[in-house]
């Protein structure tokens, strides 16, 4: 029933320098050889490196671009360890 509740609260997308979303969008578009991002998306990639308001907008422009990966990439924040019913002593 717990865990219910939290998977039907899903947490805002955030968009870390220093995390894995944001080095996986940003090696995406480098590599991007079949065009799926913008130049607008591009430009906001580079700037997103030191500007915090492109941070800002590089994730919305990602949100938007409904990529289901980095999507997910930029919500999921925890997990739940189940055995046999009960929390793992490694939760």
């Amino acid at each position: 029933m717990i865990i219910g509740a939290l998977e039907n609260l899903p947490h805002a997308p955030s968009l870390l320098r220093n995390g894995t979303a944001f080095a996986y969008a940003q090696c995406a578009i480098e590599h991007d050889d079949r065009g799926q991002y913008s130049d607008q998306i591009k430009k906001l990639a580079h700037r997103a490196l030191t500007d915090d308001v492109a941070l800002e907008q590089f994730k919305n422009a990602l949100v938007s671009h409904n990529c289901t990966l980095l999507n997910t990439m930029m919500r999921t924040t925890q997990a739940v360890d189940l055995i046999q019913g009960k929390p793992s002593k490694y939760s």
